[in-house]
């Protein structure tokens, strides 16, 4: 009896996805943008919009397409970063956080716009990319998309 337990023990704790906590990983990100500005712009404006850059800021990564997963909030400079736990699977990548609906119930000053606006901002993915045994290093490019509640340019 205590051996069956023990291996049903052993089964479930082995045949789970582990984080790969003693691997880190490096993530290098190269972005563009979308011009955001309004007036025409020149082919030189165009052309540096378009001209990867290294990234700064952060990124959030999740498993879970609607984001109803814990999450991951990377900080890159440079275009570089470095991460460890990941378990193997696909993930997404975000620019802005997973909207916050328990922080609006409590805020009541907080308008539908505003929340419309945290939901527009959390749905845009940047990318994609997967983790196996062997990753070591993601290199990615993504492209940055105007803010979809700012105010249209003339």
């Amino acid at each position: 009896m205590k051996n069956t337990l023990l291996i049903t023990l052993a089964l479930l704790i082995f045949s789970c996805k582990v984080p790969l906590a003693k691997r880190t990983i490096k993530l290098n990100i190269q972005s563009t943008s979308e011009y955001c500005e309004g007036a025409k712009p020149t082919e030189e404006i165009l052309a540096d919009y378009n001209t990867p850059k290294p990234y700064t800021g952060s990124i959030y990564l999740h498993q879970d397409p609607d984001r109803n997963d814990a999450g991951i909030a990377v900080i890159f400079s440079n275009g570089k970063a470095e991460v460890s736990g990941l378990v193997e699977g696909d993930y997404l990548m975000f620019e802005y956080p997973k909207a916050d609906f328990e922080k609006f119930k409590q805020n009541p000053t907080i308008s539908a716009d505003q929340i419309h606006c945290a939901v527009l901002r959390s749905q845009q993915m940047l990318g994609d990319f997967s983790v196996n045994e062997k990753t070591k290093e993601v290199t990615q490019q993504i492209k940055l998309a105007c803010d979809p509640c700012s105010e249209p340019k003339p």
